[in-house]
């Protein structure tokens, strides 16, 4: 949860059943979410919506954060990326309605593809200060072997654009590729060193720099780069220093 957030709930639980699927179990639920107003920005809240089914041997779960109160541009924009992550098309102008049947085409996408197996999806609100918005993803795929895929994305709360990795970092690529070797971690390696990895997609989280970058068995990996040590190479948006502020 962001750390200037506030948590309320809300449990809603349909359960409806797809009579021309005879072995299938399905779950449903809602749970609200709002944070404290953020000085300078309007409050961003979201409903965290859950849906589960399986249908002989593969399964599909996901765990989204969907945002309903903020601003119309960061709202747009973050609905249109958790359809990117679900691999639906976005149709512009949603609700939560909407989206629960968006979310269940996504499973259904994936179970009738799919012989056996399984897909957790996890999209996570992570962060938020008075500039910037950041959601993360996590896709886990498993079968014979497990495929994990991992996004990060912060979105500005002045126009609703995603925020780049050239708008957070002033250094060159190679420099970015030094610190996310230094921040590797466990990440399980297939480079040699920093220079055969790639810079990919990066957002703010709470003390941290995250940038997508190669990893085995990952179409995606976060590497957390911790702020402070990232802050000499990091673009100047005003005071303070970048999108971040403590």
């Amino acid at each position: 949860m962001p750390k200037s957030g506030l948590l309320y709930g809300l449990f809603l639980l349909p359960l409806q059943v797809d009579m021309n699927f005879p072995a299938v179990c399905i779950t449903i639920f809602l749970f609200v979410r709002f944070a404290l107003p953020v000085k300078g920005a309007a409050a961003f809240g979201v409903t965290d919506f859950g849906y589960s089914r399986t249908e002989g041997a593969a399964s599909f779960d996901a765990q989204v954060d969907f945002p309903v109160e903020g601003s119309a541009a960061v709202m747009r924009s973050v609905r249109e990326w958790i359809c990117g992550v679900l691999e639906i098309e976005s149709p512009g102008a949603m609700d939560g309605m909407l989206f629960k049947d968006l979310l269940k085409r996504s499973a259904m996408q994936f179970l009738t593809q799919t012989d056996r197996g399984s897909r957790k999806v996890e999209i996570t609100w992570s962060f938020e200060d008075p500039q910037c918005v950041t959601f993360q993803s996590v896709i886990t795929d498993r079968d014979s072997v497990t495929w994990i895929s991992e996004d990060c994305a912060s979105f500005s709360k002045k126009d609703g654009h995603r925020i780049t990795a050239a708008e957070i970092f002033s250094c060159s690529e190679a420099q970015v590729k030094q610190l996310m070797w230094q921040f590797r971690a466990d990440l399980p390696m297939e480079a040699a060193g920093p220079g055969e990895l790639y810079v990919g997609n990066a957002g703010f989280i709470d003390g941290w720099i995250v940038v997508i970058g190669p990893a085995r068995n990952h179409s995606g990996a976060a590497y957390k780069i911790r702020y402070q040590a990232a802050e000499p190479w990091l673009q100047a948006h005003g005071k303070g220093g970048g999108y971040y502020h403590d």
